[in-house]
């Protein structure tokens, strides 16, 4: 996926950017340091053009949450113009995790969850036989008043929340880009792996060689069993690397 960022304006305090193309896990680091180097020299009021951005995924969404909320502390705002479908990663970012995204508002009330009435003390009706008796059951009932009330009820628990369209697709093509990856770096291991073989036996075959051309006079190849040994080496250092084990 290709991003591209282009800075259309930018003043003391105020810049605005138009973006393009799609923005994933890949590139959205792009984007970010450009806001970093736009914050650094002071600007708190930010507006993004994307509505030619045709994608963006969660880690793109959580980028413009995090720049979002710096400027929130500085005093300023990030405004994202964008079209429909990267408005639908910000919304389903925001009911997922109550983050409040670029150029939103927070609605009054928001993650405030709805807080039970405490349930009423319920007093034992109060039977009259005599004086004596009566005095005991009011004792009573001013100690169960004084003793320690009772802990409010805990709040009721959120419904789950289903997976957003946007945000499967996203995890999905992440996912599929990952096994690609490992898939290329196998192939080129074992390509490594056997091209220093075959250096190794043509070490061999030249070493052979060499022992007969003693004999016979100069060898008219151009290379020798050191030649394809230092090869043999490098196609192994290599495929360490794509092993990921070159330290």
């Amino acid at each position: 996926m290709n991003v591209s960022v282009r800075i259309a304006h930018c003043s003391d305090d105020t810049a605005s950017l138009v973006v393009t193309g799609e923005m994933d896990a890949s590139n959205c680091e792009l984007l970010e340091s450009i806001l970093d180097s736009i914050i650094a020299r002071g600007a708190r009021y930010i507006m993004i053009n994307a509505g030619e951005l045709n994608f963006c995924d969660v880690t793109g969404a959580y980028m413009l949450a995090r720049v979002h909320r710096r400027l929130r502390l500085a005093g300023g705002e990030l405004v994202v113009t964008a079209s429909e479908s990267v408005t639908e990663t910000l919304d389903a970012l925001r009911k997922l995790t109550g983050r409040e995204p670029p150029g939103t508002a927070e609605k009054p009330g928001r993650g405030v969850e709805p807080v039970t009435p405490r349930a009423r003390r319920r007093h034992l009706p109060i039977r009259r036989f005599g004086n004596q008796h009566v005095r005991r059951v009011r004792n009573a009932e001013r100690r169960r008043s004084a003793a320690a009330p009772a802990a409010p009820p805990l709040p009721p628990a959120p419904p789950p929340v289903a997976p957003h369209p946007v945000l499967e697709r996203a995890a999905r093509l992440q996912k599929e880009a990952t096994a690609q990856l490992e898939s290329m770096l196998l192939r080129a291991e074992t390509a490594c792996v056997i091209t220093a073989e075959a250096h190794e036996r043509l070490a061999s075959c030249h070493t052979a060689l060499a022992r007969r051309a003693a004999l016979r006079g100069e060898s008219p190849l151009g290379c020798d069993d050191r030649f394809h040994l230092l090869e043999a080496e490098r196609m192994r250092r290599r495929a360490l690397h794509f092993a990921g084990e070159d330290g």
